[in-house]
């Protein structure tokens, strides 16, 4: 599980098929972030300090108590 901003590190993990919580603070996540990729979250806000830790912890959990992911993790 990668969590990051909207960077290149994020694009990467993507890339990988890594699950993420990427963090876009000013950038249009319409516009940049992947749609209907499975492990792919993205939260927005004006910038990058208002986004609220128990937003991040929430996708995160999301993601890590997917059916996907323990799919991928048990092969």
């Amino acid at each position: 599980l990668v969590v990051c901003a909207d960077s290149g590190p994020f694009h990467v993990a993507v890339s990988q098929d890594t699950p993420v919580v990427a963090v876009f603070g000013g950038s249009d996540a319409s516009r940049w972030a992947p749609e209907g990729v499975e492990g792919v979250r993205a939260l927005t806000a004006d910038s990058l300090v208002e986004v609220e830790p128990a937003r991040v912890i929430q996708c995160c959990r999301e993601i890590l108590s997917s059916a996907t992911l323990k799919e991928k993790v048990s092969r």
